[in-house]
């Protein structure tokens, strides 16, 4: 069970960007049923922006390698809430371009595209993480019992449980073998 903080962590991460979701549609949601004139940002904020746009991809970039090297689902995890940050930057930026023409519609247009990218990068942690929370089966118990009863004296093999953590792998499963005295090797 203590190897599954990290998985858990990973999980609570979902949890955020869900609610970033829910937060930036219903906002889009409320500006196209209630149009509002958006004011074009002053030069320094949009360095600001830029600024703040580089260094998180310069995060997102390192915490997505060190994830996959060190097979970690919480840094995979926060790559993923990074990567949402980078698009919600861009669209803020990209969006600037639309207000100067007085196309306030786009902005919200462009904001639920980026809750959908934000939701599948959720849908992809859930998937690695939920399998990992709940024990679910690792591998298929036939393909098991085939590889004990390669072993030579096994009889059978029952009772067969696998699953995978983060950092392991654990196979339980009972095992009948020929009997033999306690001297023979």
């Amino acid at each position: 069970g203590h190897g599954k903080f990290e998985t858990l962590a990973a999980f609570g991460i979902v949890i955020f960007l869900a609610i970033a979701c829910v937060e930036i549609v219903q906002g889009s949601i409320g500006r196209i049923i209630h149009p509002v004139k958006l004011p074009l940002f002053k030069g320094e904020i949009v360095w600001l922006l830029i600024f703040t746009l580089i260094i998180n991809i310069i995060v997102w970039l390192y915490e997505r390698n060190k994830g996959r090297i060190l097979k970690s689902d919480l840094l995979l995890a926060d790559s993923s809430h990074t990567a949402s940050d980078v698009l919600i930057t861009l669209s803020v930026l990209g969006s600037q371009i639309f207000i100067a023409k007085k196309m306030y519609w786009i902005d919200q247009i462009v904001a639920i595209i980026i809750s959908l990218f934000i939701a599948k990068a959720g849908y992809e942690i859930l998937s690695r993480t939920v399998p990992i929370l709940v024990d679910a089966a690792w591998l298929n118990p036939k393909d098991i019992k085939k590889s004990v009863l390669s072993v030579a004296d096994v009889v059978d093999c029952y009772d067969i449980y696998s699953r995978k953590g983060p950092y392991s792998a654990f196979i339980e499963c009972k095992v009948k073998v020929k009997p033999k005295d306690l001297y023979t090797a």
